[in-house]
């Protein structure tokens, strides 16, 4: 069993359990996604593999492109997280993503999912519209 397969039974447990909304996407071919819609969020879980290096947890909510009008890139900018943080910004869309290596990884996979969301969370809650 690699590793990502062993994360990937984790969070199939955890979903199964807890979070019966995710789906998984059939073909992701970086390794392992799955996705659901909550509200007005999409979310984005994945365990991402590439070359022989570790795999890489990505927890990843898509926002409205409404958030564009509020001074989420200062507050996303100033926010103090353990993970690795990010911001696309597309046309109709924003993805805020968090991510970790596998190999900084402190705490279960569910545990990083539970955290990751919470900061993102976090961020939005934080933010004004201009």
């Amino acid at each position: 069993m690699t590793l990502s397969e062993f994360y990937r039974d984790q969070i199939m447990l955890l979903f199964q359990e807890f979070e019966r909304e995710w789906e998984a996407t059939v073909l992701y071919e970086f390794g392992y996604q799955w996705n659901r819609r909550v509200n007005s969020y999409q979310e984005s879980f994945r365990i991402v593999e590439i070359g022989e290096s570790y795999p890489y947890l990505m927890y990843t909510m898509t926002l409205s492109e409404d958030f564009k009008k509020t001074n989420i890139f200062d507050v996303a900018k100033q926010y103090n997280s353990r993970y690795e943080m990010s911001i696309s910004l597309y046309r109709e869309k924003l993805l805020l993503s968090i991510g970790v290596s596998c190999n900084n990884l402190n705490e279960s996979v569910g545990g990083f999912l539970f955290r990751a969301r919470g900061d993102l969370l976090d961020i939005i809650d934080f933010t004004v519209y201009s």
